[in-house]
């Protein structure tokens, strides 16, 4: 079941990076998500609490788990074939 579940899923088509930078007392965090197609894609959001594995009590409760979620399904929508996704934010 474990093999099923959580060691013996495929990668996913997608490619993540992500960006810090610290700047007059300023994150600036960059994420960029690539892809050949977005054509599937049905939604994408950044959550803080989403996890594609569950394994018990390797996660505890944090109460920042009760922030919501960022839509990006808009954004994603607007893509082209090969184009990728850049959110860029700053804390």
């Amino acid at each position: 079941l474990q093999k099923i579940l959580i060691t013996g899923k495929e990668d996913a088509p997608f490619h993540f990076t992500r960006h810090f930078k610290y700047e007059d007392g300023i994150w600036y965090i960059t994420d960029e998500l690539f892809a050949k197609s977005w054509w599937d894609v049905i939604s994408a959001a950044i959550g803080c609490d989403q996890t594609s594995i569950y394994v018990v009590m390797s996660r505890t409760f944090q109460i920042n788990q009760l922030q919501p979620w960022y839509d990006l399904t808009t954004e994603i929508k607007k893509l082209s074939p090969g184009q990728s996704l850049k959110i860029e934010r700053k804390f």
